[in-house]
């Protein structure tokens, strides 16, 4: 859902776009995608491996952990938009790419950190409810969808590129209320 909700979405409502701005989102959700990889990846190994055991138990830690993830994922988006506001950095990038994207694209990486903490903590967080009642989850993912949506519709005449990175830091903090405050089971 994660993917079809930031590029098809994006996609969608390019034509709300400055030219070129479609291109700038995607470079710049390349490297955050990049960023938080390796995290995402441990992630998943950490909250499935915390998941186990007592639900009490393994809810608070999958919190905790979920806390942590959400702001190594943010902190490792800022550097990497920091380092795109670097002139050396930038140059070495604009002059690989062979046009001048670095500022602009840096700027929506660090609009993106936050973004992509709560996509981290989300990964992580959501353990115990997907293994609870994964179908639970649909209404939150849809719900951020929806507001999303709005955002980007509504932001990017008013504010830009950076509606989209807005729009999918609120996405994911209501899909947060999926899982905060422990696993459902069905019928609860």
């Amino acid at each position: 859902m994660v993917y079809a909700n930031l590029g098809l979405l994006d996609a969608a409502l390019s034509h709300l776009f400055a030219v070129g701005g479609f291109a700038r989102l995607n470079y710049a959700y390349l490297f955050v995608n990049a960023a938080i990889m390796v995290p995402s990846a441990a992630a998943t190994v950490v909250a499935l491996r915390a998941s186990a055991g007592d639900p009490a138990r393994a809810h608070a830690a999958l919190r905790r952990w979920a806390v942590l993830g959400g702001v190594a994922g943010a902190a490792a988006v800022a550097a990497v938009g920091l380092l795109f506001a670097w002139a050396p950095a930038a140059a070495v990038v604009d002059r690989a790419l062979g046009w001048d994207v670095s500022a602009q694209t840096g700027v929506l990486i660090l609009w993106s950190a936050p973004f992509a903490g709560l996509r981290l903590a989300n990964t992580i967080g959501r353990q115990s409810q997907v293994a609870a009642d994964p179908r639970g989850l649909l209404a939150w993912d849809l719900g951020g969808l929806a507001g999303r949506a709005l955002i980007l519709g509504f932001g990017a005449g008013l504010i830009g590129l950076i509606a989209s990175p807005i729009g999918l830091a609120f996405a994911e903090l209501v899909q947060l209320g999926a899982w905060w405050r422990g696993p459902r089971r069905k019928g609860e």
